[in-house]
């Protein structure tokens, strides 16, 4: 009995991130959706937590439209299908040693947090590093009170990298964020692509 219900359950896991990846659709951000990016960006705490210190609060048009600027960046809104509603974001900036660091990463609205919509743009987000981008390496950041992030970015395949973390001030708080990464190797064993 209980064989058949772990069974079950990794059945029911299996055809849920299916039914997510046909659900999202990573689309090029543009212009057109800084204000709804904007708009989900209701404090200075959010924005660190959004972006660390890459923006000042508030967030901007003239911000967002500088750093698509960047060429090292590619930035993605997530698109809920079949809706055709956009619900997140996600970026991606390859640094001089040809590694991916994954940043930006949010679901908007806060009623649909929770629903596996930001571990399915992660794991987009990282089957284009490796698979378009052709990079060896992909890292994230995450602020370490922020526990269900970690726990999406370690369902996606990432591992935490002690020694690495970085200190972030705000409002007379000290978060600390911590690196994740996943190596090629390991993403190609955990799709099953070797």
């Amino acid at each position: 009995m209980d064989k058949l219900c772990y069974k079950s359950i990794r059945i029911f896991i299996y055809f849920k991130s299916i039914l997510l990846f046909y659900m999202i659709e990573l689309k090029p951000f543009t212009e057109a959706d800084f204000y709804l990016l904007i708009s989900w960006i209701k404090t200075e705490e959010a924005l660190m937590q959004f972006a660390g210190v890459n923006f000042s609060f508030p967030l901007t048009a003239d911000q967002l439209a500088a750093n698509i600027e960047n060429k090292k960046i590619t930035a993605y809104k997530a698109v809920h299908q079949p809706a055709n509603k956009t619900i997140g974001h996600g970026e991606i900036y390859i640094t001089d040693e040809g590694e991916a660091i994954l940043g930006k990463i949010m679901i908007g609205e806060e009623a649909l947090r929770g629903n596996g919509f930001g571990g399915e743009i992660v794991k987009q987000l990282v089957h284009i590093a490796f698979t378009q981008l052709n990079v060896k390496k992909v890292l994230l950041y995450v602020f370490d009170w922020n526990v269900s992030a970690i726990k999406c970015y370690q369902n996606a395949g990432f591992e935490i990298e002690r020694g690495n973390d970085k200190k972030r001030y705000i409002n007379g708080q000290t978060w600390t964020a911590i690196r994740m990464g996943m190596n090629e190797d390991d993403w190609l064993k955990l799709t099953n692509t070797v």
